[in-house]
Order: structure tokens, then C-alpha cells, then sequence
């Protein structure tokens, strides 16, 4: 895994194993928050200029799929946490971004006998979020 950094190269975070042979497609899922307990949809939103409404959030999750040269489609769990950097010295916050990444142990998808996966896309319907 590799975070971008800008005007700098890629930054990389870990490597994870996921399969013995080749991996032939990726396709990344949206990220989606993770509630704490006690938080309300208000406190979670700020605006930041040119007046977007950023959304501030503790935890969030994706999942990475993927299929490898012998047909099998998986999937990585993938968790960014914020730690807001305690500093007196500093007028705004710091934050350090803590990830994990962990192998879905079962395969979404194997194939009965080799065969190549030519495409790999998420595909999504209408969704709505609850806020407690």
C-alpha cells in the first residue's frame, strides 16, 4: 500500500500477501465512515473554504478487491484511523494517519479450473447513511 504525498513520490505503508500467483486486476470500494459510539452527524461536518462541507471523521473503511492469474477474486480490509498530534508549540492541529490492512480470509470468488478475471469493478445502488 502506498499513500500519495504531493509534489514527492508515493509514500509506502506496508505490504500485505494476498495470493501465490499473479495479481491481474485491483478495484478500490468507496471509504466509508465508521460511527463511534456518542457521535451525532452535526459535530462530524465542518466548512472549509471555498465553502465545501468537509466532513471530520475518526475511522474510515474501504475494501481493496482484487483477482489473481488463477481466477480467484478476494478482498483486503482496509482501515485509516486520525490521531490528532498533542503539540503546544503549534497554532493548528497535526494529525497522524495510523492504517491497517488485513486479507478477507475467504476468496469472494474461485475459480473451478485456471482461468484469467479481465475485469474487476465495484458496482453500487443507492445507499443511504443513518446518523445517531
Amino acid at each position: 500500500m502506498r499513500r500519495y504525498r504531493p509534489a514527492s513520490d508515493p509514500e509506502h505503508l506496508t505490504t500485505l500477501q494476498v495470493a501465490d500467483t499473479w495479481i491481474t486486476q485491483l478495484a478500490f470500494a468507496k471509504w466509508k465512515w465508521i460511527a463511534t459510539a456518542g457521535q451525532h452527524c452535526a459535530s462530524n461536518y465542518f466548512l472549509k473554504p471555498p465553502y465545501h462541507l468537509i466532513r471530520v471523521v475518526d475511522e474510515i473503511e474501504g475494501y481493496l478487491a482484487y483477482s489473481s492469474s488463477d481466477g480467484a477474486i478476494g478482498l483486503v480490509k482496509v482501515t485509516q484511523e486520525v490521531h490528532e498530534i498533542k503539540d503546544t508549540a503549534m497554532f493548528t492541529p497535526r494529525y497522524k494517519i495510523a492504517l491497517r490492512v488485513e486479507r478477507v480470509e475467504e476468496d469472494v470468488f474461485a475459480a473451478a479450473g485456471p482461468m484469467g478475471v479481465t475485469a474487476l469493478k465495484w458496482v453500487w445502488g443507492e445507499q443511504h447513511e443513518v446518523c445517531s
